[in-house]
């Protein structure tokens, strides 16, 4: 959900000269509107790869680029829904941040960014920073904060 924001927001502000955008679901599946899939069908900006990031094969042919490599790699991967098994958090949470951020520094990438999750914090009613208690109160934010660790 945020991915496709986020290619919107490249495009338009013109930062990007090259997207690549890799997900298990394909981008005419993957429930984008027309608005966002305008994004996705701009050949020149926008590639797509189908790729499950938490096997590190897929990770690796997400990677491969004979153009050169990426200076900017942001991961947005996660499983997010709420009640899942434990392993699917440990396979699609804790494998999918270390896989790519491996790959990441494998391929010389300048900057990796990996989304996270505020409940690897302690709860409180003010606001958190950086710098504040960890303390994950989800299963996903235990295997975000495990990843950020890793």
């Amino acid at each position: 959900f945020i991915a496709r924001h986020l290619v919107k927001y490249l495009i338009d502000q013109k930062i990007a000269t090259k997207i690549r955008v890799a997900d298990k679901a394909l981008p005419q599946t993957a429930y984008l509107s027309k608005e966002f899939l305008v994004y996705y069908q701009n050949k020149k900006l926008v590639e797509h790869k189908q790729a499950n990031l938490s096997n590190p094969a897929h990770v690796k042919r997400a990677f491969k680029d004979d153009s050169g490599k990426y200076d900017w790699v942001i991961n947005l991967a996660a499983e997010t829904r709420i009640g899942q098994e434990e392993n699917a958090y440990k396979q699609f949470v804790f494998n999918i941040s270390v896989n790519c951020a491996k790959e990441a520094a494998a391929h010389g990438v300048e900057k990796y960014i990996e989304f996270s999750s505020a409940r690897c914090y302690a709860p409180n009613k003010k606001p958190r920073k950086e710098g504040d208690k960890d303390k994950p109160w989800t299963t996903l934010a235990k295997y975000k904060k495990q990843a950020e660790d890793e």
